[in-house]
């Protein structure tokens, strides 16, 4: 009620603080958020409907892009002692990034070396935005598909890795966001000074004919009677339930996504990707 009284000048300005945080968080009041989203499916208390999960390759790589080039936040960045002390923060040098995983994952560190090896203080870099990315982005897809399958539901997961034309596809790959003027077949969501944000033409009208379908009919293939051009794309395959084989292993990579890209398919998820999921599910619990 006070918020409510509030003259929108006073409450805007105060808000401006908050902004980085709630684009991120949802506030947990114990009313109107007894637990958070993750929390929530986690407990299986969610809607049972049909749902679409994914993740961009290179989901990071635009936020850190985004942190190098504002000066001011750089000032205030520190060599920080876990990959997640800040969520702008990105090891620079190959000492950095060592210091960071091992404080992250403590005893399992070396498994994460394994997968992620930095030699050179520009690997150290890029291994830090993958392990960012499929923390902050690509396990909690992955994580979400899983639960839902497993309780009955349809669910869906994908992988987008269309690079964007230009330096930006260059520089960041398929960076966080990239793939909405794929969903929507359209540019205007995009400044195109700074992205050619739809360099594949045709995978813009394969992705928005799957969600289309999936708006209509729960499913990204459509129904039984599916017009030409759906019949004529590859088959989505929904995840399948397995409780005891939550994550493959370097011997068995049994979990597939629908991968939309160059090439538009169902694909094998990499082991070392389930691997880095795994190692990193107690990172995302506790950010939650």
């Amino acid at each position: 009620e006070k918020l409510r009284s509030l003259p929108a000048e006073k409450l805007t300005p105060a808000s401006e603080g908050l902004r980085d945080l709630a684009e991120f968080y949802l506030f947990v009041d114990g009313k109107s958020m007894d637990a958070s989203i993750l929390q929530k499916f986690v407990n299986r208390k969610y809607h049972k409907v049909p749902v679409i999960f994914g993740t961009n390759a290179n989901e990071m790589a635009s936020i850190e892009a985004m942190a190098a080039a504002d000066a001011a936040m750089q000032q205030q960045l520190q060599s920080n002692e876990s990959i997640f002390e800040d969520f702008h923060y990105f090891p620079k040098t190959v000492d950095e990034y060592e210091r960071a995983v091992r404080n992250t994952f403590k005893e399992k560190a070396y498994r994460m070396f394994s997968i992620f090896p930095a030699q050179t203080d520009a690997e150290a870099l890029k291994a830090a935005i993958q392990i960012k990315t499929d923390i902050v982005y690509g396990l909690p897809a992955f994580l979400l598909t899983k639960i839902v399958a497993e309780n009955g539901g349809k669910s869906y997961l994908y992988l987008f890795n269309q690079k964007p034309g230009g330096l930006a596809g260059e520089k960041i790959g398929a960076f966080h966001g990239s793939e909405l003027p794929y969903v929507f077949n359209s540019t205007q969501a995009y400044n195109e000074d700074f992205v050619n944000s739809i360099a594949n033409q045709e995978l813009a009208n394969t992705m928005n004919t799957y969600w289309t379908n999936f708006a209509r009919w729960g499913n990204p293939n459509g129904d039984e009677l599916v017009d030409e051009a759906t019949e004529s794309l590859p088959k989505w395959t929904g995840a399948k339930t397995c409780p005891k084989c939550l994550y493959a292993t370097r011997a068995s990579s049994k979990s597939r996504w629908n991968v939309l890209g160059p090439k538009v398919g169902i694909e094998v998820i990499p082991w070392f990707k389930e691997e880095s999921y795994m190692l990193s599910e107690p990172c995302l619990l506790n950010m939650i």
